[in-house]
């Protein structure tokens, strides 16, 4: 994870562990010490300085860099998805309670097989789509400069309960969970700091939930509305009565209820083309 938010990091969960590898270079055997401080050399900030805030996600136990066939694909994935959210969810709602600077572009994590051994190692990868490009090259001819929408972290802190909790869910297989963690690939859409069209994001979010309520083919809005409230802690949300639908039926929600039914119609509309004035937008936030 070439740009994770916090070069101090050494933090273990659950069956992993994450860490800095500029503080922790000694944790590998020698050969690969020296084949991965050479690969990490590679990316470097704008003003051309090294990038520290690399971080390895690893098993807690035995090798840091397991062999191709031990290595745990998907949960590392989940893993990754983890720190994602339990980072951005810490983001504060107070206007005045702070500045806090990450993206779901800090926690970009990267399978990377790699032979120390070898000899005159390179890197290729493609890009483009009709066109397609591949780029190849020797490690003496290419950097990876940090782009300039990753930023700089400014106060960012982890859930570390909900980072347990998500972890211990990564190995299992069953319908809910692989729900939730595809519900993140959705997230990270929604809160990537390059240049994406509001209205996207707005679209990205609206797909998480759907992914992790399980909506149904109908009565999308009501639906998203009632399984909010009944995930949430008891409680004497004061409700209010409004028309809604195409039919103004009067319908009762509290204020939670309300947000889940506006942030629908807003994706749906944005969906089906409609006009939506930009106050729409900041009302969703």
């Amino acid at each position: 994870m070439p740009y994770f938010p916090d070069n101090r990091v050494d933090r273990v969960a659950g069956d992993f562990r994450v860490w800095n590898w500029a503080r922790h270079p000694e944790r590998a055997d020698p050969v690969s010490r020296g084949y991965l401080e050479r690969y990490f050399s590679l990316f470097v900030r704008s003003d051309g300085s090294p990038e520290r805030r690399i971080a390895i996600l690893s098993e807690a136990n035995g090798n840091p860099f397991p062999e191709e066939a031990a290595f745990r694909e998907r949960d590392m994935g989940r893993f990754a998805s983890a720190l994602m959210v339990c980072h951005l969810f810490r983001f504060p709602l107070d206007p005045n309670a702070g500045w806090m600077a990450c993206s779901s572009d800090n926690f970009a994590a990267f399978h990377q097989p790699f032979n120390p051994a070898g000899q005159n190692p390179g890197v290729a990868f493609e890009f483009g789509s009709y066109v397609k490009v591949r780029v190849m090259g020797a490690w003496d001819h290419l950097r990876f400069a940090t782009p300039q929408h990753v930023p700089a972290p400014m106060g960012c802190s982890c859930n570390e309960d909900m980072l347990d909790r998500l972890v211990g869910l990564s190995g299992i297989a069953d319908e809910p969970t692989e729900r939730l963690f595809r519900s993140f690939d959705w997230l990270r859409t929604g809160f990537a700091n390059f240049d994406l069209e509001y209205r996207s994001r707005v679209i990205a979010v609206a797909t998480a939930f759907e992914i992790l309520l399980d909506f149904p083919d109908f009565g999308k809005a009501a639906h998203f509305a009632n399984r909010v409230n009944q995930l949430l802690p008891p409680n004497r949300l004061p409700t209010t009565t409004r028309a809604w639908g195409p039919r103004g039926a009067q319908t009762t929600e509290n204020d939670v209820g309300w947000w889940c039914r506006d942030f629908y119609d807003l994706r749906s509309r944005i969906v089906h083309g409609e006009r939506v004035p930009a106050a729409d937008f900041s009302s969703a936030n």
